[in-house]
């Protein structure tokens, strides 16, 4: 029997944007001083991410954590470039993704964005996403000072939407974010590819309009 849903919710990195780009990674670690040491760049880029997206520190911050964990110095004026081009990152919109969302909409009551975030990312994605009007709700953790996968933030969203979690699914590309919409209550499943989401919602999901 097919699960009924009334509600999904998208992650937006990993589903409805593209894998964090190496072309602009490349360009952040030039900025830094790296020759290709990709692996300590990401120790250093994620360490402090969590903070970052929360809202609890401060572009600038984040950046000086960075550069400090790696030992770098790098020049102040390439900031700005450095801020710009990490949102470049992970702002390169799927168009397939955006075809089913635009076919989703009138076969689900609600459609709503839950995404760890910045500041500087939340502003980017509220200027440049092609069809932001497609979604009830955002629910951004740089506004809430909650993260996926805490129940807090699954919780917010729903209320925010007028959805009960029985009745709601969640896609992410994340397993413990997907483990944690399942831990509060929601249906989930990792996202791979459009192909897959699609047969996977076709085969499991029941759409209440």
């Amino acid at each position: 029997m097919k699960r009924k849903i009334s509600a999904i919710l998208f992650d937006l990195g990993g589903v409805l944007t593209r894998p964090q780009d190496p072309e602009c990674v490349r360009e952040l670690m030039d900025w830094l001083g790296l020759d290709g040491e990709v692996e300590r760049f990401k120790a250093a880029y994620f360490a402090h991410r969590d903070e970052y997206d929360r809202g609890t520190l401060g572009v600038e911050e984040y950046w000086r954590a960075v550069a400090a964990d790696i030992g770098a110095a790098p020049a102040a004026a390439g900031l700005p470039r450095a801020i710009e081009r990490d949102l470049d990152a992970w702002m390169q919109y799927r168009p397939g993704m955006l075809e089913v969302l635009t076919a989703l909409r009138p076969r689900i009551r609600r459609l709503g964005l839950l995404s760890n975030i910045n500041f500087e990312g939340a502003r980017r994605l509220r200027s440049s996403f092609p069809r932001l009007e497609l979604f009830d709700q955002l629910t951004l953790s740089c506004e809430l000072g909650l993260m996926k996968p805490e129940p807090g933030i699954f919780a917010s969203c729903l209320r925010s939407l007028g959805a009960e979690p029985s009745e709601s699914l969640f896609v992410d590309d994340s397993v413990a974010n997907v483990e944690g919409a399942r831990a509060a209550g929601l249906y989930s499943f990792r996202f791979i590819d459009e192909e897959q989401f699609t047969a996977e919602l076709a085969t499991f999901y029941e759409l209440l309009a």
